[in-house]
């Protein structure tokens, strides 16, 4: 983060959490050993607040906050400010996808009557993140749809008061409200046994195997069937072509997103293999979606509860629902 951007969001921190009041911001001698920043530098970001009216300088005194830059709704007080992560928070612009899933999760923010800031984050490591999110000086944080997020980053936040939501799965130290892939994908595997889909050609990322694909293999066996099964990801790495997966493999499906399925089924056509493409989460007869309203209610119901301080962490599953496709 630009260091003078630091300054900036310490003191748009203090302003917004100080309501009516005018508070006492720290000296730049002081800001620069916090920040571990030049003074010249310290001293150039609290000029640019002061002409923008940010701050109230007081001589011989320091400087204030000016807290008619922040009107208050409530007498004192400003509303909480809820921070909101998407994905990995580094995103260079957002999908239609991403946005549906964000959507849903800001407007359930603003309609509980809390005030919303959405985190971009510039930090590559774990230490840089979490002192991104910390010095944001949100009053609890929702992190969704990153596949990647760590544990140790969690416990960190939450150790620190912070409170945290997230969809991911496994996490002891936060709240998690999960969506049921699992279900859904064992559901999926059900169909392609009775279906007696002898071959699955899988080209999605390493996540997604040791998920969705292991409830996949779990319908299976419980079938007590057997399914010749490749991931993409082995079959490359193994010098062997998709020609060669084709020419092999007469009938099967191919799982695989949206985007590569003329690709794929080119390939089979070439070397007259019956295979039928899925994307994830679909079946022959239907497709699963994900109810991102049902998440934002039960994500901003548990925050209003660590609000009033339940603080235990709790885990939730949500189904999903099941769209089957026009006769």
């Amino acid at each position: 983060m630009k260091e003078t951007l630091k300054i900036r969001h310490y003191v748009m921190g203090i302003l917004y959490h100080a309501g009516s009041t005018s508070v006492q911001i720290m000296s730049s001698r002081e800001l620069a050993a916090h920040f571990g920043i030049a003074r010249s530098t310290v001293s150039l970001a609290l000029k640019e607040l002061v002409d923008d009216g940010f701050l109230i300088p007081k001589r011989g005194i320091g400087n204030f906050t000016n807290p008619k830059m922040f009107l208050s709704p409530r007498t004192g007080e400003m509303p909480r400010l809820v921070g909101i992560v998407l994905e990995s928070g580094r995103n260079f612009y957002v999908t239609k996808s991403g946005w549906e899933s964000l959507r849903p999760t800001c407007d359930e923010v603003i309609r509980v009557g809390y005030n919303l800031r959405c985190l971009q984050l510039s930090g590559t490591d774990e230490d840089e993140v979490f002192e991104e999110i910390m010095s944001s000086q949100v009053d609890a944080l929702i992190w969704i749809d990153h596949v990647a997020l760590k544990e140790s980053l969690m416990k960190r936040l939450a150790d620190a008061g912070l409170p945290v939501i997230c969809d991911n799965s496994g996490f002891s130290q936060v709240d998690t409200v999960v969506y049921d892939t699992d279900s859904a994908c064992y559901e999926i595997g059900k169909e392609l046994v009775e279906r007696n889909v002898p071959a699955i050609f899988y080209a999605f990322p390493d996540w997604f195997v040791e998920h969705d694909l292991r409830m996949i293999k779990q319908a299976y066996r419980d079938a007590g069937k057997e399914c010749r099964i490749t991931i993409a990801k082995d079959w490359k790495a193994s010098g062997a072509s998709m020609d060669e997966y084709f020419q092999m493999e007469k009938k099967g499906v191919a799982i695989a997103s949206s985007q590569r399925h003329s690709f794929f089924q080119e390939l089979a056509s070439q070397y007259h293999a019956d295979f039928s493409m899925l994307d994830r989460l679909t079946t022959f007869s239907g497709k699963y979606i994900y109810p991102h309203e049902d998440r934002a209610r039960m994500m901003l119901a548990r925050l209003n509860e660590h609000f009033l301080g339940k603080r235990n962490p709790e885990q939730r599953l949500i189904p999903l629902k099941f769209l089957k496709y026009k006769s």
